[in-house]
């Protein structure tokens, strides 16, 4: 995904490339509900993911979304999750399309 490797190259903002990983897979199954089942990822997964990416939650110079009174920091448990998870989701992801009979990707396994 050309989003993660601009974030690994330090010319995009984390929140951006989490809350594109998320529509495209999303977009490429059609729908959320969709996307967990065809890429064999928990919903919980992709639903926690969607939340912290469209809260407005975190790092003013990174937060998607502005709500009233700005952004809102983001728990470091959170940050931490998401750091951890999208890469995950992104590499799961390119598995199954590559044609891998990846083992389901849960909240568990991904802790």
């Amino acid at each position: 995904m050309a989003r993660y490797r601009q974030w690994l190259e330090d010319r995009e903002q984390f929140d951006g490339m989490a809350y594109a990983a998320l529509t495209l897979i999303e977009a490429k199954a059609g729908g959320r509900k969709n996307a967990a089942k065809h890429y064999n990822i928990d919903q919980k997964v992709l639903a926690r993911l969607g939340e912290l990416v469209s809260t407005g939650q975190g790092d003013p110079r990174e937060v998607r979304k502005f709500k009233q009174g700005g952004p809102q920091p983001m728990a470091p448990e959170d940050r931490e999750w998401l750091r951890k998870v999208v890469p995950a989701i992104i590499i799961h992801v390119a598995a199954v399309e590559a044609g891998s009979q990846a083992e389901k990707l849960t909240m568990a396994n991904l802790l």
